[in-house]
């Protein structure tokens, strides 16, 4: 196991660390009950914005198992870890690149500037579990390069990590083209101007 979260699960009335972990076969995980072994491995809570859902029972339908802004899971993975697109999710035609993708077809690398980088890798790095927190303001957010839900001069610092040294890209598709940042720079930095100047704080859904 590999940058996974491993929590309330069971195994024929086996207890939850037996079920879930043993002889250091899982790495960067979130794993209830850990007492240690394997690198990257957390025993905090995963933190899930509703891991019971609506109806208040694990493992249905309608369970919410997206990470919230608190949880420890956060830039907390192993950049290594994350498999090549083999099936070109983004259609791109490069198979040889780490899936970009989550679960949701979102960004799988997203930086959260407000949580320190416990993983592995060069920044941005993955998140533990199947979805990357931030990748859905990404998405509908257009100019928050910061992935904070606001479209502000925050937004600064991210759009230059793009386009200066090529990390942090996630969010800086600026004018909707596919493109991030540090490949069409010039048409980026004028939407993203355009946007501070026509919807300066702009709070985003």
């Amino acid at each position: 196991m590999k940058n996974s979260i491993l929590w309330a699960n069971t195994n024929d009335g086996v207890g939850p660390e037996s079920a879930q972990y043993a002889g250091g076969s899982a790495t960067y995980c979130s794993i209830q009950f850990w007492s240690g072994g394997g690198t990257g491995n957390i025993g905090d809570g995963p933190l899930l914005i509703d891991p019971d859902g609506p109806d208040d029972v694990l493992g249905t339908d309608d369970d919410d198992l997206h990470l919230s802004d608190a949880s420890p899971c956060i830039d907390a993975a192993d950049n290594d870890a994350v498999p090549t697109d083999a099936a070109d999710l983004d259609a791109d035609g490069d198979t040889s690149e780490k899936t970009p993708l989550d679960l949701d077809l979102l960004p799988r690398f997203v930086d959260d500037p407000l949580v320190d980088d416990t993983g592995n890798g060069t920044p941005p790095i993955v998140d533990m579990g199947a979805y990357e927190f931030g990748a859905a303001i990404c998405s509908t957010c257009q100019g928050d390069s910061n992935g904070d839900g606001i479209v502000d001069g925050d937004d600064v610092a991210g759009f230059l990590d793009c386009a200066v040294s090529g990390i942090n890209c996630a969010c800086t598709d600026l004018d909707g083209d596919g493109v991030p940042a540090d490949q069409d720079t010039s048409d980026d930095l004028e939407a993203f101007v355009d946007k501070l100047l026509s919807e300066p704080d702009l709070q985003c859904p």
